[in-house]
């Protein structure tokens, strides 16, 4: 069985809003938060129980595999780490 994925969009500036799949299937989300960080929180501490890992994408990209520890304690370093991997990535088209 595969890992959950968190998917972050931004909706508009300072609006993200994230979701929860399991493959095709929506497990739970959530729009109206105000950061990146915050959408990685309040995922992370949405995760089922038993859940150790999870994918996060950002508008539709991989950025990365992380413990649900590591989401829930360190919210804004992997916010940084992903904006400075979407960055580079956007930077590169």
């Amino acid at each position: 069985m595969g890992l959950l994925c968190i998917d972050i969009q931004r909706h508009d500036a300072g609006i993200y809003g994230w979701i929860i799949a399991h493959g095709p299937d929506l497990v739970c989300g959530d729009d109206g938060d105000s950061s990146i960080s915050d959408c990685i929180n309040n995922a992370a501490c949405t995760l089922p129980e038993g859940e150790r890992l999870a994918e996060v994408r950002y508008r539709g990209i991989h950025m990365g595999t992380f413990v649900k520890k590591q989401l829930i304690e360190f919210p804004d370093l992997v916010a940084d780490r992903i904006m400075e991997s979407y960055g580079t990535l956007i930077a590169g088209i």
